[in-house]
């Protein structure tokens, strides 16, 4: 007889901070969510992409590695005073995975636009070798827009299988912090389908 998925009425589903596994159907909706997850994978890194050079880097993180970036989020928070780390956090760790999408090491187009506001391409270049650490290093406007239209490839199709995501600056920072992507420009996309969206009203 298959196993019926029941969902207590009334539950609080915004005090939990631990992924919700293996009761009831759970741990299949967990591996559906996982599998989208591979899906938007697939949809970044098949995105359109500026002279058709691909500098993107991708990685899918759940299980251990999801709850680790979730706990290590709070703990950035707490320990620099920085409460939407610790916001963020919590809802990483109600998730059933986090897609990082980020911009490896590369070069300035080539275009002398001046978009990035140095003037020519060498000039970005010269500028970047120099620039002060942060959060993410400085990129090339055409290798972020790569980015943006990848994430935004991506979270179509967490919408298309109606699954619950967030863009989020901070999980990509402390995914770089912990070694789960390489340093650069990163966003990170977490995934959720339980009763109520873990990203908004929170």
């Amino acid at each position: 007889m298959a196993q019926q998925c029941i969902y207590p009425v009334g539950e609080d589903l915004t005090e939990e901070l631990s992924r919700v596994t293996g009761k009831g159907c759970e741990a299949e909706i967990e591996e559906a969510v996982v599998d989208v997850g591979r899906k938007m994978a697939l949809a970044a890194r098949t995105a359109p992409k500026g002279v058709g050079q691909d500098y993107l880097e991708i990685r899918l993180v759940a299980g251990e590695d999801l709850d680790a970036l979730g706990r290590a989020m709070m703990e950035k928070g707490e320990a620099e005073d920085k409460a939407h780390f610790v916001r963020d956090g919590k809802s990483v760790l109600r998730s059933h995975a986090v897609l990082l999408i980020g911009l490896l090491d590369h070069p300035a187009i080539g275009l002398d636009c001046n978009a990035c506001g140095h003037g020519t391409c060498a000039d970005f270049e010269a500028a970047r070798a120099d620039a002060p650490d942060g959060d993410f290093s400085p990129a090339c406007v055409f290798r972020s827009q790569d980015l943006g239209i990848a994430v935004g490839s991506a979270v179509k199709t967490a919408q298309i299988h109606n699954v619950d995501n967030r863009i989020m600056y901070r999980g990509a920072v402390v995914a770089i912090e912990l070694g789960m992507i390489g340093p650069g420009l990163c966003l990170a996309i977490p995934l959720a389908a339980v009763g109520k969206s873990p990203f908004f009203d929170r």
